[in-house]
C-alpha cells in the first residue's frame, strides 16, 4: 500500500504545481496591465502636447484659413478681380495684389509655424493630429498638383519657404508679420521675388474669362473643412454663415 506520507507528498507536488502556474498567469496578467496603463499614459501625454500646441495656435490657424477661403470665395463669386483690379483706382489695384499675397502668406506662415513646434514630437498615433494632418496635407496637395495647370501652382518648398519669410521670432515666440510690414517687405527684391509668378497669377486670372478657377475652389473648400475642424462646435469663433463653399 502506498504510505501516507507518499500520498501528502504527491498531493503537495501537484498543489504547489497549480499554485506556481496560478501566480505566473497572475504575474503575466499583471505585465499586461502595466503595459496597457504605460500606452494609455503615453497616449493622453501626446494628446495633452497636441491640446497645448493648438491651444496657441488654433485661433491664428483658423483666421488665417477664414481669410484666405474668402478672398478665393471673393474671387470667385463676387467678381472682386473684376471690380477692383480691372476698374478700380491705382490704390484699390495695388491692395487687391498686395492683400491677395497678404492673405496666401499668411496661411503658409502659420502652417510653418505649427509644423516647427510639432516635427519633433511623436504625434502619430493620436487620432486628432492624424485629421489635423489629413487636411493640412489636402490643402498643400491642391496648392502644389500640376493637375490644374500653372496658375497658382506652388511647389512644397516653395510653400515653406513663403512661410518662413512671414515668421517673425520674439522673445523665443514666434508670430506672423503684420500686413504693414508684409508690404514693405515686398519692395525688396529678395523678398518679392516669392511672389512674382502669384502676382501675375492674379493679374492672368483677372484678365481671362477662360482660367481655370478649379485650384482656388478645391482650396476653397478644403479651408472650409479645416475651418470646421479648428473651431468650436459650441461657441464657433467664425460664424457658420460666412463658411460657404464656392
Amino acid at each position: 500500500m502506498i504510505s501516507a506520507t507518499i500520498i501528502a507528498a504527491v498531493i503537495s507536488y501537484y498543489t504547489s504545481k497549480k499554485l506556481n502556474a496560478k501566480q505566473n498567469k497572475a504575474s503575466q496578467d499583471i505585465q499586461i496591465l502595466k503595459h496597457q496603463l504605460e500606452r494609455s499614459r503615453e497616449a493622453e501625454t501626446k494628446s495633452e502636447q497636441l491640446q497645448s500646441i493648438m491651444k496657441r495656435y488654433r485661433d491664428p490657424l483658423l483666421r488665417s484659413a477664414f481669410e484666405l477661403q474668402s478672398r478665393f470665395f471673393n474671387i470667385l463669386k463676387q467678381n472682386l478681380l473684376w471690380v477692383y483690379l480691372i476698374n478700380g483706382t491705382t490704390q484699390e489695384r495695388e491692395y487687391t495684389i498686395q492683400s491677395t499675397l497678404f492673405v496666401m502668406a499668411q496661411y503658409f506662415g502659420w502652417i510653418e509655424i505649427l509644423r516647427r513646434d510639432i516635427q519633433f514630437l511623436d504625434l502619430g498615433n493620436v487620432k486628432e493630429n492624424r485629421e489635423l494632418s489629413k487636411l493640412l496635407e489636402s490643402i498643400s496637395g491642391l496648392f502644389l498638383t500640376d493637375y490644374y495647370g500653372s496658375e497658382f501652382r506652388i511647389f512644397r518648398i516653395e510653400q515653406r519657404a513663403i512661410g518662413e519669410l512671414m515668421i517673425n521670432q520674439k522673445d523665443n515666440k514666434l508670430d506672423c508679420i503684420g500686413y504693414h510690414d508684409f508690404v514693405e517687405n515686398l519692395q525688396k527684391p529678395e523678398f518679392y521675388k516669392w511672389f512674382k509668378k502669384i502676382e501675375n497669377d492674379i493679374k492672368k486670372l483677372s484678365e481671362s474669362d477662360g482660367a481655370n478657377e478649379t485650384r482656388l475652389y478645391q482650396i476653397q473648400h478644403s479651408l472650409i473643412d479645416l475651418m470646421e475642424f479648428l473651431d468650436d462646435k459650441k461657441h464657433p469663433r467664425i460664424p457658420p454663415e460666412v463658411r460657404t463653399k464656392a
